[in-house]
């Protein structure tokens, strides 16, 4: 099930799981997010880490990534090949703050009506900002997660199953 901030995902492989988790661990550089602007590593896709079966990625841009979306995920094997399933999910902190800033800057805004001020045009300017601001970080992760979970996808010569 898909939430505004958090999508699944589930592939179906035909490649080994050992075959899969050696294309992943190629793909992947060790270390956090944050780190790939100090090194760097051309040509690997993901940036995080890799421990058994379980995986914790986020995609390596040339940008930074507004929502910092994290691909996790499990790598089991299947009678058909492997099964690769996951999730991709906003940072938590991001979306409190913005959570956080909303219900501040309406709340302004409902005082100052209970209040009996009159409604002009700049009391609805914060208000404003903060719904456009959630618009961009919704919309920016549906897009950065797509764009994820597209490249995995294509590392992995997957198939998306209906799951």
């Amino acid at each position: 099930m898909n939430y505004p901030l958090h999508e699944e995902f589930e592939f179906k492989s035909d490649r080994s799981k050992k075959d899969v988790l050696q294309t992943l661990k190629y793909n992947t550089m060790d270390g956090k997010p944050f780190q790939r602007l100090f090194f760097s590593q051309q040509g690997k896709l993901f940036c995080g880490f890799i421990r058994g079966d379980e995986f914790t990625l986020s995609r390596n841009t040339i940008f930074i990534d507004p929502t910092l979306s994290v691909i996790k995920g499990t790598i089991a094997n299947d009678e058909d090949g492997t099964v690769i399933k996951g999730r991709v999910q906003a940072k938590l902190a991001i979306t409190v703050g913005l959570l956080i800033i909303g219900i501040v800057v309406l709340g302004f805004f409902i005082s100052n009506i209970l209040n009996g001020r009159s409604l002009n045009i700049s009391m609805f300017f914060p208000l404003n900002i903060v719904c456009l601001s959630f618009c961009y970080y919704f919309i920016s992760f549906r897009y950065t997660a797509k764009k994820s979970i597209d490249a995995l996808e294509k590392i992995m010569d997957a198939n998306k199953s209906n799951a």
